[in-house]
Order: C-alpha cells, then sequence, then structure tokens
C-alpha cells in the first residue's frame, strides 16, 4: 500500500517550539506503508578529484519525481560533495537513480536518516515528464 501526500509548496507550518518549518517539495511524495531496501553506492569526490566509494544498504521511506527519503547507519559527513546512486528493485523492475544529499537528521542510537534530490539532466527530466 502506498499514501499520497499532497503537492505543496513553500508552505509555512508553526512547530511546537515556535520555528517555521517551510515544506520545499516540488512534486508529490509517495510514502511507503513498507519501506523497500535499496543498494546505496555513496561516492566522495575529494579535492584532488580522487573519487572514494562504500557500498552501503538504505531504506527508503518515500519517493517523489524529484527525490526520495531514506535511512542507513551510515553518516554522509560532507554532503555537498558526495553522490548517492541507488539501485532499487521494484516487483521486477531495477530503477537506477542517482542524488544528492540535501537534508540529514538522526533518528535513533546509529541510525540516519536522508534526504535526497534527484540529480538528472534536462532532456531526461523532459522525457519523465511527458510519460
Amino acid at each position: 500500500m502506498i499514501n499520497k501526500t499532497s503537492k505543496t509548496s513553500q508552505v509555512s507550518i508553526n512547530t511546537k517550539s515556535n520555528h517555521k518549518k517551510v515544506n520545499r517539495r516540488k512534486f508529490n511524495r509517495i510514502t511507503l506503508y513498507r519501506p523497500i531496501l535499496s543498494d546505496l553506492i555513496i561516492q566522495e569526490e575529494s579535492r584532488a578529484n580522487s573519487v572514494n566509494s562504500i557500498v552501503a544498504d538504505a531504506t527508503i521511506h518515500n519517493i517523489s519525481y524529484g527525490g526520495l527519503c531514506f535511512s542507513s547507519p551510515f553518516i554522509v559527513s560532507n554532503m555537498k560533495n558526495v553522490k548517492l546512486h541507488f539501485t532499487i528493485l521494484i516487483f521486477q523492475d531495477v530503477l537506477k537513480v542517482s542524488g544528492k544529499c540535501v537534508w540529514q537528521k538522526k533518528i535513533s542510537n546509529g541510525k540516519y536518516q536522508y534526504g535526497v534530490e534527484f540529480l538528472m539532466t534536462m532532456m531526461r527530466k523532459r522525457s519523465y515528464k511527458r510519460n
């Protein structure tokens, strides 16, 4: 089962601490009642243009046209220089997507949750919008 969360752009929400939270989502999000396990490659590019890669497991909690939310025991320390590559098996189809980390938070002992924005070329974005 999936739960579609309505699309809202730039909506301010008052939280208990009187800080305003802004929802910057550009696309509808599909929340998964049963999270999907995914293979994840965390690729960090250093100043010397060398690339370090770590292979990890990720648990995907929600997904949209523009990104996804996942949890993992790995800490992404330098989010600006990191690309995340997911291989997701949905029924019999393999979906490969890449993205950048736009937020992170600690959710429990040794586990972190991340928001990812997909990286796509303009040509690829246009073809997805047509389908």
